[in-house]
């Protein structure tokens, strides 16, 4: 398989097998038999978007627990005069 110019392939690692090559998608890890360009875009628009976003949900969500923490432990502390 001749791997073509378009930046979509940055995203896709090569899988070779002994009589055919695969497209795998780094996010994801789907497997294209026949891969092209314009498939693997439409996969990293639709798919990858979603995962990115839950990422991103998941990554905001813990950054306001470890927040919430850190105001708790603030508001223990209390002054001894």
């Amino acid at each position: 398989m001749v791997r073509p110019s378009s930046d979509i392939w940055q995203l896709f690692d090569i899988e070779k097998t002994d009589k055919n090559s695969k497209a795998v998608c780094k996010f994801c890890c789907f497997k294209y038999a026949f891969p092209n360009a314009t498939s693997m875009t439409n996969h990293i628009l639709t798919n990858v978007q979603n995962v990115l976003w839950k990422l991103n949900k998941n990554m905001a969500m813990k950054y306001n627990r470890v927040r919430g923490l850190r105001r708790q432990k603030k508001k223990k502390v209390t002054k001894i005069s």
